[in-house]
């Protein structure tokens, strides 16, 4: 059936993905922008925020909102290396810039364009892209140079074995109501992330929020929304408490962008359970996105 969904067999194969990834270096000097749609968007924030903190001056982009700034180096992110990305990459191409290509499609269109690609591994067989997305800020990761991504797939694999009645318990307090995904620097591109794959997947209504948006624009009504919490925060969570709002917090073991990717491996074990729960089978409106805003991977 067209657009059936079933994450769990790609989710639970992302330790061994990762364990195959080989990242090499990318071309990233001052005035690169990283460019994606959808969820490769969420990759290219992560990596904007992976080498500002090494000194690098960049920025991330999402399809049509290019700018205007000056351009050295653009990295664009994509899947599948579809139209959007050929779009992308002309526009760098135009401005000057070198163009890397992150892509899991050997056969990308957009490799026509680029100065170089960079192959992570291959795509999943359904519609909904997870384990390629965190392999691919997986690679980024690496490439940069980020300590520790020997031990991330160990980690994921037992977090899936500790935290499988956790995931279980969420997902039987998600559906009918609105969740709210709450993270921090790198855990909030895992809110962003989660809130956008639980919502495309299940059409659970979501929004994803950072700590510091929660202090400057609290939530002030009361419903029966449910709050997620990528890590604890004392602030967030007593004033959650004292409004009566319904909150569970997913605790990482790793920090910095490490978390991104170990939280983000739960997180989508949470979007399949609440999608078996509610008896989802298809994507919701699959084809009318198709029709009228592509389908961006």
């Amino acid at each position: 059936m067209e657009g059936e969904v079933n994450l769990k067999r790609d989710v639970l194969t992302i330790p061994e993905v990762l364990a195959r990834v080989k990242p090499r270096e990318i071309n990233v000097p001052d005035k690169t922008v990283f460019m994606g749609s959808g969820s490769s968007f969420h990759v290219a924030l992560y990596a904007k925020y992976i080498y500002l903190s090494r000194g690098v001056w960049c920025d991330a982009r999402d399809t049509g909102s290019y700018g205007i700034g000056p351009v050295k180096s653009a990295v664009v992110i994509s899947v599948s290396g579809g139209k959007d990305a050929v779009k992308m990459a002309k526009w760098a191409k135009e401005k000057g810039a070198y163009v890397s290509l992150i892509t899991c499609n050997k056969n990308a269109l957009a490799s026509e364009v680029a100065d170089d690609v960079h192959f992570v591994t291959e795509r999943e067989g359904g519609f909904v892209n997870t384990r390629t997305i965190v392999a691919m800020m997986y690679y980024i990761a690496g490439a940069a140079g980020v300590k520790g991504l020997d031990t991330l797939p160990q980690v994921i694999e037992e977090r899936f074995k500790a935290e499988s009645t956790f995931i279980s318990t969420l997902a039987g307090k998600t559906p009918g109501r609105p969740v709210w995904f709450v993270g921090g620097g790198y855990t909030y591109v895992a809110a962003l992330q989660a809130a956008l794959k639980l919502r495309e997947v299940t059409g659970v209504l979501t929004c994803p929020v950072s700590f510091e948006e929660f202090f400057h624009g609290r939530v002030f009504h009361r419903d029966n929304s449910l709050f997620v919490l990528i890590n604890r925060h004392g602030g967030v969570e007593k004033f959650l408490s004292e409004a009566g709002l319904e909150y569970y917090a997913l605790e990482c073991r790793l920090n910095g962008p490490l978390s991104t990717i170990e939280a983000l491996s739960l997180l989508y074990l949470l979007v399949e359970e609440v999608r078996v729960k509610l008896g989802v089978k298809s994507m919701p409106l699959l084809n009318l996105a198709k029709k009228y805003a592509g389908w961006r991977v």
